[in-house]
């Protein structure tokens, strides 16, 4: 065969796979086509859907807007499920571009994206349907107890969305946050706050009846912590209220200074040691009633006084601090308020209590008083203008819900009632009622800061926690536990000296350059065998059973402002603690902000900050 010939034959044996490679390439351009055509169809289309919900959901809101809720909600949802479907088989590949600059991250982190938006527009949209019969009894206007009175009415169906609640919170939780761009980070870090409180608020919901008055009208008292100067459960009772609500909807509020609830002829209880020996205060009143840091406990004792005081009875306590009080300013936007310079916000209300309390405002009834009388009279005006804004309608009411839910998961809100054991089950499993729950089997741990000096130093005290558990003799013996907590002072007083006495200083920040008296209680595993404690004062160390079976030591110390100083305790943990098993459930205090938390079992070890009242580590998991 010649040369030529050879060729000529190869040519022809290569033709038809030329075009075969041709038309390969052709159905894979047109499939790589078509896919693209198909996925920006469906993100646009979950773009639009986007856009017209957020359009829909305004604080003036109408409720015969739900059907283009509902249509709006559902389109998001299949248009992100379609995403969905077109994305994530390409995770592998997507997982491989994080070295991409700026969109790397984001592309990689693509179809965990999509799975947690997949399961979160599903969980709203079975959140609406499940509302709007409820809700379409309630008129035309949204309004706060009509949005209330539909989530009572419709409790039932709504805890049985918990399963899909949960899936939402675990899709969320997974998204690698520190891959993601900061914009688009922070929006995701919001989404898994608010998933983390739906479990809760749903297996709350058939509750809600009774809570909010549906059933019968309700009146709790309103204990008013001011955890600037913390106490056990959050901080000083500085003022005392009561709410009554009746079909959700208040019907009486007022506040009035904690100082005025004492009655000369009634008979107290003799205050506790610490309180005498450190504060010189003898007998226990409303105001100091919540020595104790289970807020169930305090909550029944505050009750009883308050009784026996104004011959008032409650249904409930409720506790708020100043944290509670800044979440739901935020969520209303700003506040106008009697006597204040400016409208009051979130960013601003601590200032402003502050400047209420310097000057106060004088009303009829103490325009030719003291200031001691009139000092706390911005609590009422307060609680006023808060009434009526939320009234008034002109509220996002879907912001403060969550940002009520944020102060309850973190322990500035605190729930109790009086006489119902389902109700106050339901608050503990949810940790909304203040209570220290140890878990059975499990280690524990509750430190608790009770500042004894009559000033404000917590608005500036910052902690950070270690906690270290050994076996020595390995697995089969008994935990040896060690916490050291660290405080900082970051005020300088050059010259200051310790004074203790109770005393007022020329502006309320004078109150936080002042020493810090601190009596500490740290709550343990009951078993626990108490070993040694360092940076306390040696004759105030005590160990003795505390509260819901827990074991208890406790001291106290003092400190210069503008220094720091660690508190010690080392013990050993009862045998039922066992590496192999190890779980730990911690109770970050309320009133105190994020706490920074180093935990280390063994070999396993965890650093993070502890926003939430509890946390459950399990290092195995």
């Amino acid at each position: 065969m010649s040369r030529s010939t050879h060729f000529e034959s190869k040519a022809r044996t290569a033709r038809p796979f030329r075009r075969l490679l041709i038309v390969i390439s052709a159905l894979l351009l047109l499939l790589i086509l078509f896919w693209g055509v198909r996925t920006s169809l469906y993100g646009y289309r979950a773009y639009r859907s986007a856009q017209a919900l957020q359009a829909l959901v305004q604080p003036d809101f109408d409720i015969n807007d739900l059907p283009k809720v509902q249509t709006a909600l559902n389109q998001l949802a299949t248009a992100i499920a379609g995403l969905d479907d077109q994305i994530t088989p390409l995770a592998p590949v997507l997982g491989r571009l994080t070295f991409l600059p700026g969109i790397g991250p984001s592309l990689a982190a693509g179809p965990e994206l999509l799975r947690a938006g997949r399961e979160l527009t599903a969980f709203g949209y079975d959140g609406v349907v499940a509302l709007t019969p409820a809700l379409n009894e309630q008129g035309s206007a949204a309004t706060l107890d009509g949005l209330l009175a539909a989530i009572a009415a419709s409790s039932d169906e709504l805890n049985e969305l918990r399963p899909a609640a949960e899936d939402a919170a675990a899709a969320l939780v997974n998204l690698p946050i520190d891959q993601l761009p900061a914009g688009l980070a922070g929006e995701v870090t919001a989404l898994q706050n608010v998933s983390e409180l739906l479990p809760a608020a749903l297996d709350m919901s058939p509750m809600l009846p009774k809570l909010l008055g549906f059933e019968r009208p309700v009146t709790y008292l309103i204990l008013v912590q001011n955890n600037q100067e913390l106490r056990s459960t959050g901080g000083f009772i500085s003022g005392v209220g009561t709410l009554t609500l009746e079909n959700g909807e208040p019907t009486q509020l007022n506040f009035q200074d904690s100082y005025n609830i004492f009655d000369e002829n009634n008979e107290y209880a003799w205050a506790p040691e610490p309180m005498r020996r450190y504060m010189g205060i003898e007998l226990l009143l409303l105001r100091d009633a919540n020595w104790s840091p289970d807020f169930p406990q305090t909550a029944e004792l505050a009750s009883t006084l308050f009784t026996q005081d104004t011959g008032l009875e409650v249904d409930g306590v409720i506790s708020i601090d100043l944290r509670a009080v800044q979440l739901i300013v935020e969520a209303l936007g700003q506040i106008q308020v009697e006597g204040a310079s400016q409208a009051i916000t979130g960013a601003n209300i601590e200032d402003q209590i502050k400047l209420f309390f310097e000057q106060p405002v004088p009303n009829d009834q103490t325009a030719t008083e003291s200031w001691w009388l009139q000092r706390k009279d911005f609590m009422p005006r307060l609680a006023e203008a808060t009434l009526t804004r939320i009234e008034s309608g002109n509220v996002n009411y879907a912001s403060l819900m969550v940002k009520g839910l944020e102060a309850l998961h973190e322990g500035a809100i605190q729930v109790w009632v009086k006489d119902d054991a389902e109700t106050m089950t339901a608050l503990a499993a949810s940790g909304w009622d203040g209570g220290l729950h140890p878990v059975d089997g499990a280690d524990f741990l509750f430190y608790s800061d009770t500042n004894v000096g009559y000033n404000k130093v917590d608005s500036v005290m910052e902690r950070s926690l270690d906690y270290v558990v050994v076996w020595p003799d390995g697995a089969d013996g008994r935990a040896t536990a060690t916490v050291t907590m660290t405080y900082r002072h970051p005020i300088e007083v050059p010259g200051h000296v310790c004074d203790p006495a109770p005393r007022y200083g020329d502006t309320y920040d004078d109150m936080s350059a002042r020493c810090y008296f601190d009596y500490v209680r740290l709550y343990v595993p009951g078993g626990s065998t108490f070993i040694e404690a360092e940076g306390l004062e040696a004759d105030s160390i005590k160990a003795a059973r505390g509260e819901a079976g827990a074991q208890r030591f406790s001291g106290y110390f003092e400190m210069l402002p503008g220094s720091e100083h660690t508190v010690t305790f080392t013990y050993q943990l009862p045998a039922t603690v066992t590496l192999d098993n190890y779980r730990l459930a911690l109770v970050r205090q309320s009133g105190t902000g994020p706490l920074p938390v180093t935990l280390q079992a063994g070999d396993q070890a965890l650093t993070t900050t502890v926003s939430a009242r509890r946390m459950l580590w399990e290092p195995g998991e």
